[in-house]
């Protein structure tokens, strides 16, 4: 109410939002889409923004008492269909003067039919809460097809030990990482373990984003995640699971230990091959390096914990 545009939308509003202290306003009022998607391009020219995260969209909703009909000056009678048209005029009113303008949603307004209104989806808050990171970005992963899926932002206690801050990393592997720790403030082996696990993403963001994601076990909060491109493969194991690893098929698995046990377990599959296989810990440091002749069956590793464990096909 106390806002410029109060007077010139008033009447024009779907219903009062008493926790915020401010008017919802109704899109299916030809008025109220221009009045949005002007804010939203004159922010656009005069700030030279690079893209806008759209909130609150789930607040466009019908009410027990909303009049669906197209009296008092609306040109729709459906707040779902005004709702579309704003979001698809908006998005190519921005893409007309940007055509690489980032658009981002966050849960739960997402979904495939969410993806012709943006290009960026994130997981909703959950701050310092590791599991939940992944749980919520795993079910982006399987919902958003080729849109990009960004995690919440990850923080943690810098008293933590860097083993346990690693894990806010290795939760959201298969997004994109949102670091907002503040890396002047941060202790040295932090910095250290966010820039190996940095660079581990730059390098292989085409499987973590691009290959076949494999999400296990929904019913228990996806307790495996697996990346698989060409003859690349990645697990990211969040308990003590069992890692397929078919001989045949690929020369490169890498296998994150996300959980704070130190066992690691693959199940060969197919006929015997050497592998030269490499253990790091979370700041990257080499702990163990050895050839071996991988054979069918179960084969057990020890592995820092947020450590890794890699294998490259010598043969």
């Amino acid at each position: 109410e106390k806002s410029k545009a109060y007077d010139l939308m008033k009447g024009k509003f779907l219903r009062y939002w008493d926790g915020q202290g401010t008017y919802v306003l109704d899109p299916r009022y030809p008025e109220v889409r221009q009045f949005i998607i002007k804010t939203y391009i004159d922010a656009t020219r005069e700030w030279d923004l690079d893209g806008f995260k759209l909130d609150f969209i789930g607040r466009f909703n019908a009410g027990s008492d909303t009049d669906l009909t197209k009296a008092n000056g609306r040109d729709y009678a459906s707040v779902n269909e005004a709702t579309d048209v704003l979001m698809t005029d908006l998005m190519k009113s921005l893409q007309d003067i940007k055509p690489d303008i980032m658009i981002e949603f966050r849960q739960p307004y997402v979904g495939p039919a969410m993806r012709k209104y943006g290009n960026m989806f994130r997981a909703t808050d959950c701050p310092n809460l590791a599991s939940v990171n992944r749980i919520r970005t795993s079910d982006l992963r399987l919902l958003s097809g080729t849109t990009a899926v960004h995690s919440d932002m990850l923080m943690w206690h810098y008293d933590e030990p860097v083993e346990v801050a690693a894990l806010q990393m290795l939760n959201v592997m298969y997004s994109v990482p949102q670091i907002s720790v503040r890396l002047e403030d941060i202790p040295e082996d932090h910095f250290k373990m966010i820039k190996f696990y940095t660079a581990y993403w730059l390098e292989n963001r085409d499987v973590l984003l691009d290959g076949d994601f494999h999400a296990v076990s929904p019913l228990t909060n996806y307790p495996m995640l697996v990346g698989m491109k060409g003859d690349k493969k990645i697990a990211t194991v969040f308990n003590d699971q069992i890692v397929e690893f078919e001989l045949e098929k690929y020369t490169n698995v890498d296998v994150l230990n996300a959980k704070r046990s130190t066992h690691i377990i693959v199940v060969a599959k197919g006929e015997t091959r050497k592998f030269e296989y490499v253990v790091s810990n979370c700041l990257g440091d080499e702990i163990k390096k050895e050839t071996i002749d991988l054979s069918r069956g179960a084969h057990m590793f020890d592995v820092p914990s947020a450590g890794m464990i890699s294998f490259r096909a010598t043969q």
